[in-house]
């Protein structure tokens, strides 16, 4: 029996990619190091990047229709892209849930966090993750510090210098770069802030910190795949305006942290172990 783990639907991700304003020549992945400078800059001049990375998504959309055909089985993490694969396809696909080690990825008890601290976890060298970071220092923290100048953001990740540089700037972010245990840098925070600007599948990570009793603010790609209801297991916003909010009243009502905690570790137990 040969059984295709597709994971999640790349297409999809290089289709929301493409809608992204001011895209970088990291839309060219490892071929960008073969390309001549003048090349790169012709194409980002006439905004060929757009162009580009939709023949890309197309080719991976047939791509993806035609391998399955090579397979008995094929199976998605998530739900959602199953059941978008399976409109597009004559072969059904199935779904298997993500599941993490409950023991490992544990809700301490008495948990002691700083109020003020947002932490993002990711690989900050990956075109998506660093792309939601630079939203999430811009866009969300730099509105947040209006309100209260006291507030940080700690990023856990691996993080070349050359991408530190284009953070080094912003005075509340600290970077923890590669650690061997996460834990410890998670649970010190408030919550996981990740509004998610493109991607596919199940975000590993917000069900890790969920798992962990930390309460996770993301938007609708974040908790796409799963079935979570916001203000319950967790957050969903979807303007900059309620991620502000959102993280001031998860760090100013302890009530609402604990809850929401609790919820969001009940949903883990239930449905990713």
């Amino acid at each position: 029996v040969k059984i295709l783990d597709m994971d999640d639907l790349l297409s999809k991700r290089y289709y929301r990619q493409a809608e992204m304003e001011n895209l970088d020549d990291s839309v060219l992945g490892q071929i960008r190091n073969r390309i001549p400078d003048l090349f790169i800059s012709v194409v980002a001049k006439w905004k060929l990047m757009k162009k580009l990375l939709r023949f890309e998504a197309r080719m991976m959309e047939k791509y993806e229709l035609q391998v399955v055909k090579e397979f008995d089985k094929v199976f998605f993490c998530s739900a959602t892209d199953k059941e978008e694969f399976n409109r597009k396809s004559s072969y059904q696909a199935d779904c298997v849930h993500v599941a993490v080690d409950l023991e490992y990825f544990h809700r301490p008890e008495g948990r002691e966090y700083d109020a003020k601290t947002i932490v993002y976890l990711g690989n900050i060298d990956i075109a998506a993750n660093r792309d939601t970071l630079f939203y999430l220092a811009e866009k969300i923290m730099c509105k947040l510090l209006k309100r209260d100048s006291a507030y940080k953001l700690l990023v856990v990740g691996n993080c070349s210098q050359e991408t530190y540089q284009k953070f080094r700037h912003y005075h509340f972010i600290e970077f923890s770069f590669r650690v061997d245990d996460i834990r410890p840098f998670v649970q010190s925070c408030v919550a996981l802030a990740t509004p998610i600007q493109y991607g596919s599948g199940i975000k590993i990570k917000i069900i890790e910190a969920m798992a962990m009793g930390v309460p996770v603010i993301t938007n609708q790609y974040g908790v796409e795949g799963l079935d979570v209801h916001s203000d319950q297991e967790l957050m969903v916003c979807e303007t900059d305006e309620q991620f502000v909010d959102a993280i001031m009243e998860i760090s100013g009502n302890e009530q609402r942290h604990g809850l929401i905690a609790a919820k969001g570790r009940e949903y883990v137990e239930k449905y990713h172990s």
